[in-house]
């Protein structure tokens, strides 16, 4: 039997990493990174909206904790903890490009996220402290 290469019913993903082999299907037939969370600003290198969501996920996040990025971006990150846990967190992002950090503060206060729940600082990751 000869694959369909084009128009194919399941499309099955093989990636092959030292000597683990991992076969997958994609499940969805878009891409759910786009169009989320980028109302106002996208940075030039932004990461994946389901990557960050796994990420989120994986953090093990409670009420009342507060998340924090170094490298914020144009915010996708937490943009995505305050979509998953609303007003129940408060998040800090910092970037050293003063033009991401204001357009991450635009995206979330397009979502409806203001300096209460969310605050974007234009510096370098080393003036962590200073905001949390």
């Amino acid at each position: 039997i000869k694959p369909k290469m084009k128009d194919y019913d399941v499309l099955v993903r093989v990636d092959v990493i030292t000597q683990k082999c991992v076969v997958g299907t994609q499940i969805n037939v878009d891409d759910i990174s786009k169009g989320r969370h980028f109302l106002r600003f996208r940075n030039a290198v932004t990461i994946k909206v389901n990557l960050a969501y796994a990420m989120v996920r994986c953090g093990n996040i409670k009420a009342g904790d507060l998340v924090c990025d170094p490298f914020c971006g144009s915010g996708t990150i937490l943009l995505e903890a305050l979509d998953l846990y609303k007003h129940t967190i408060k998040c800090i992002g910092m970037d050293v490009s003063k033009r991401s950090a204001a357009g991450a503060m635009e995206n979330a206060e397009a979502e409806g996220f203001d300096k209460d729940v969310c605050q974007f600082h234009c510096c370098d990751a080393r003036n962590f402290r200073k905001y949390l």
